[in-house]
């Protein structure tokens, strides 16, 4: 541990260090890339190479040479197969160097950052550096990447499409955001990050619910009534509420990333793009309620929630 870090949890007052994270080795960050690469290449040039073989037997037939070659056609169509698979090969390994260079560039502006999780907060160096204390945190939830190169720069390049980032959020509103393709061990730090943020913020929400409160959880509003969506057609306001007493089980699945959920299914009919998260209230009569929503903040505090107000210890919730 160096002793930068060790000042910085002092200075912000974290207390002792209790794991360090760092992002993934330069081989490792090659290796998603090349492999990823090379995969695509290969499924194209057999493409290519079918593409060729049609065409060719298409000259073939409008030429009249079929009769001479007839008899050889699967050895032309190896032949169009492998010229194409060969072609987009030899384009792969020359893209070699270049995907060696990108991630030689990526490792270079990453190299430093750091991850301390510590036993009074968390402090994340990128770049800049952000310390929270675990009682200031009032948000944890995860969102798809934005894939902004004039935002992200090269780092966009090796972010896989279905890739979903975990943000954080701090008191007056400061967020850091963390991405998991880029750090090692990160189901294990997010694990932790989890418990240790619910665990703060569970007994607080139970005390606002208990006085009466209203708690925002993304696109969902929770109090002792029952569960609302907020809905954007209607200005920002919540839905009818569904009482608690008519809720026989509510689940949460997540679209893609699934750290911690279970993910679902895409209805191409009912969710938009840009929607994340899938609620489903299921009732006690029999029929089901689907809700598709862009964010779900805090979702183990829901979940301990929706345990409590259905009789239910909060240990037992499942995602």
């Amino acid at each position: 541990m160096s002793q930068d870090a060790s000042a910085l949890v002092t200075r912000y007052q974290l207390g002792p260090i209790l794991r360090e994270y760092r992002t993934r080795s330069f081989p490792q960050l090659v290796g998603r890339a090349w492999f990823g690469t090379l995969s695509c290449l290969m499924l194209g040039g057999l493409s290519l190479g079918g593409m060729f073989a049609i065409v060719l037997l298409g000259v073939f037939l409008v030429t009249g040479a079929w009769e001479r070659v007839r008899e050889e056609w699967l050895g032309w169509l190896y032949f169009a197969l492998i010229l194409g698979g060969s072609a987009l090969l030899g384009i792969a390994f020359l893209l070699l160097p270049l995907l060696i260079l990108m991630a030689l560039i990526i490792k270079g502006r990453i190299h430093s950052w750091r991850i301390y999780v510590c036993t009074e907060g968390l402090l994340v160096k990128k770049g800049r550096v952000n310390a929270f204390r675990w009682e200031q945190i009032d948000a944890l939830w995860q969102k798809p990447a934005e894939h902004d190169l004039l935002r992200h720069g090269i780092l966009v390049l090796w972010q896989r499409p279905d890739t979903c980032d975990v943000h954080i959020r701090g008191a007056g509103g400061r967020q850091v955001v963390l991405e998991p393709h880029l750090w090692s061990h990160f189901g294990e730090l997010f694990a932790f990050l989890d418990r240790q943020i619910s665990a703060r913020l569970l007994p607080r929400a139970l005390n606002a619910l208990n006085a009466g409160e209203t708690l925002d959880f993304g696109d969902l509003q929770v109090n002792q009534n029952g569960v609302s969506l907020l809905r954007p057609e209607l200005g920002g306001k919540a839905s009818a509420t569904v009482p608690w007493s008519d809720i026989g089980d509510l689940k949460i699945k997540i679209r893609r990333g699934g750290l911690g959920l279970p993910t679902f299914v895409d209805d191409p009919l009912a969710p938009r793009p840009t929607d994340h998260y899938c609620v489903v209230v299921e009732k006690r009569d029999q029929t089901r309620m689907r809700w598709d929503v862009p964010t779900v903040t805090n979702v183990s505090v829901l979940l301990a929630i929706k345990e409590i107000q259905l009789g239910k210890p909060p240990d037992q919730a499942a995602p």
